[in-house]
């Protein structure tokens, strides 16, 4: 069973968008996949360009102040570009927090998004300044008539922050979340043992398959070293 995905250097030429988004300016920044989980709808990109460095990154919550801290009513704001326009702003409450859809947590803003909104930060006031605590991923649509669908903007569902700890702990990005006790030098040297590791199980479990051996004889992987 695969836990992780962990994906080498990828150029990326152009984008598919869909009929209601198109490209927003013209700054391009060269940059790989560094860890994605499609069922998630995650991915990480790390930057290769590290001469221009972003003046402003957003404070990420821990993990602890998300489960005491973030509760229905709070305030949020969400940023994106709903079809095709600038980067936009818009304010609103965490009306729900931890709905599941398709076997993922979810939360529900009333900050209005549209089309082109996905993928951008939903930031959450937590004491006297706003947190990242999610990623625009949906948004509900009414069925107004048999042929047609109309956005609701004010319900949009935003990816749980635990979802985005667990991905980036799982992939060993964890200094992202934590500077004082991971380095990416101690991320990065995690993240070559395990794909050493699964690199020896697919290969341990190649020979057995050449081997013809017995199910029941090929079915578990012994967890030290791999013959």
């Amino acid at each position: 069973k695969v836990r992780r995905e962990i994906r080498k250097r990828a150029e990326v030429v152009n984008f598919t968008y869909n009929q209601n988004a198109e490209c927003v300016g013209s700054t391009s920044y060269n940059a790989r996949i560094v860890a994605y989980d499609a069922k998630a709808d995650l991915a990480l990109l790390e930057l290769e360009d590290t001469e221009h460095l972003f003046p402003y990154v957003a404070d990420i919550i821990t993990i602890q102040k998300y489960n005491q801290q973030v509760h229905p009513g709070i305030e949020v704001v969400a940023a994106g570009s709903p079809n095709g326009y600038p980067i936009v702003i818009t304010k609103g409450f965490l009306s729900f927090k931890g709905i599941e859809i398709a076997n993922f947590p979810y939360n529900i803003i009333s900050s209005c998004i549209f089309s082109g909104n996905s993928g951008g930060s939903v930031m959450a006031l937590v004491g006297d300044s706003y947190k990242f605590i999610g990623i625009v991923a949906r948004v509900a649509v009414s069925q107004i008539s048999m042929f047609s669908q109309q956005i609701v903007t004010h319900v949009g569902f935003s990816i749980c922050f635990k979802t985005i700890h667990k991905f980036l702990t799982e992939n060993y990005y964890r200094f992202i979340l934590d500077k004082v006790n991971y380095t990416y030098q101690s991320e990065k040297k995690l993240r070559e043992q395990f794909i050493r590791k699964e690199k020896a199980k697919a290969e341990y479990f190649e020979r057995l398959e050449k081997q013809d051996l017995p199910e029941y004889m090929r079915s578990e992987v012994p967890d030290g070293d791999l013959p």
